[in-house]
């Protein structure tokens, strides 16, 4: 919608982008609204808020569940932290953190601690579809020239077959 231009070629322009770049370029993009005149300031103020909160908190948590690698260990689930950095006092003190990758980190997940990622992840989704319909709505519409594509997936039928 913020590049304002027919949806396949959006499509391929953000083909591929990870979750930073995207927030990245959406900022960009919005400051160019801000800066025309075409949107007010406080949506690029509340996209700035969004987006940290995306890359800062919630990214890190859903890399770990989706890509996470896990295991099932005396029958608690643990996924190995391979992003950041840890404390190594105890290893080399001249060397205060050393990467994860480096020196992996199990965490223990229970079921509690899984829902609460999960309900962050669709919160933050949420919160980002309320402001792209906020956007779409204070846009003049004439001089949109995005459209949302139709949904063209064809549906098995589903009456049942008599053989």
């Amino acid at each position: 919608m913020l590049l304002n231009t027919d949806i396949g070629f959006s499509r391929i322009m953000t083909n591929r982008m990870i979750a930073r770049n995207r927030i990245d370029a959406a900022f960009s993009l919005i400051e160019w609204y801000v800066y025309h005149g075409r949107i007010k300031a406080s949506y690029l103020e509340e996209f700035q808020r969004l987006g940290n909160r995306i890359t800062n908190e919630t990214q890190s948590k859903r890399d770990m569940v989706a890509h996470g690698l896990w295991a099932l260990k005396a029958g608690n689930w643990w996924v190995l932290r391979l992003r950041g950095q840890r404390a190594t006092p105890e290893l080399r003190p001249e060397l205060r953190k050393l990467s994860r990758a480096m020196l992996p980190q199990r965490e223990l997940i229970t079921r509690k601690k899984l829902d609460q990622i999960v309900r962050g992840i669709v919160s933050d989704a949420r919160a980002v579809h309320a402001f792209c319909e906020r956007i779409h709505r204070v846009r003049p519409q004439e001089e949109l020239k995005y459209a949302p594509p139709k949904y063209a997936r064809r549906r098995r039928n589903r009456r049942s077959r008599a053989h």
